[in-house]
């Protein structure tokens, strides 16, 4: 393996002694007969799951369903709990080994956390260390560990670096790395994709005041409506989901 690969390797490695750790301690399968189930999981996202796979396997509807109580628009439960990439997982694996299928994804959004956190800081530092403990460090921050059952959460922590880093490569006339990242982090939960938007109009804030008075003159004013425009773009895209969603909600 090329020497520039090492840190990711590292953040591996100790990703799954820590997560097995984790495992291990709480007796979670594969380690022992607990598992993460339990509250909404339970009652709500399994459940919803189990649609995903029924809708996507052509046994019920993707708009309009009947096991929506007495039946209903669907549109909602897609667009707040169904919309990662990671729920193809759920596809491959029959219903009743949706609970180990449900610790494997909470594993891999923590651990790709680490990895688009890497990739932001290769951008910054040859620091090797640096790459690795600030990674890990992100993965496992509180808001991960408080709120790992809610895993339709997680994926705009992930792409989050991501999207810091689009919005830096703006400054270079580089428009989709922050496009495709900002789109992705509201298609997949508009709720948590609306504080990345929020922390993006922060982050442009920040970067203002970080350059000096000669720079913010010449050239922010340029990236600010660079940013503006791109992140129009992106809400923009996503707007089949949310056209469909505000037809329901009216």
């Amino acid at each position: 393996m090329k020497k520039k690969y090492i840190d990711i390797l590292v953040i591996s490695i100790i990703f799954i002694i820590i997560y097995g750790i984790v495992l291990v301690k709480n007796q979670i399968f594969p380690f022992g007969e607990n598992s993460m189930l339990g509250g909404d999981v339970t009652g709500q996202y399994i459940p919803f799951f189990s649609y995903f796979k029924d809708a996507m396997s052509g046994n019920k509807g993707i708009i309009f369903s009947f096991s929506k109580l007495l039946g209903g628009n669907v549109i909602g439960i897609w667009d707040y709990y169904l919309m990662s990439f990671f729920n193809i997982l759920f596809l491959i694996f029959p219903l009743k080994y949706f609970a180990e299928v449900f610790v494997l994804i909470v594993g891999l959004k923590i651990y790709f956390s680490a990895i688009t956190m890497n990739i932001f800081l290769r951008k910054k530092t040859e620091d090797i260390f640096t790459r690795i403990i600030i990674p890990l460090m992100y993965a496992f921050i509180g808001y991960n560990l408080a709120y790992f059952i809610n895993i339709m959460w997680f994926d705009a922590v992930l792409l989050l670096p991501i999207v810091v880093l689009g919005i830096e490569q703006l400054k270079n006339k580089k428009y989709y790395t922050y496009i495709i990242a900002l789109t992705l982090s509201i298609i997949s939960n508009f709720y948590i994709g609306f504080s990345v938007c929020i922390f993006s109009a922060l982050y442009m804030l920040y970067d203002f005041f970080r350059v000096s008075k000669k720079e913010r003159q010449e050239t922010f004013s340029k990236n600010f409506i660079r940013f503006l425009t791109c992140s129009l773009i992106a809400v923009r895209l996503i707007n089949v989901c949310n056209f469909a969603n505000d037809k329901y909600i009216t």
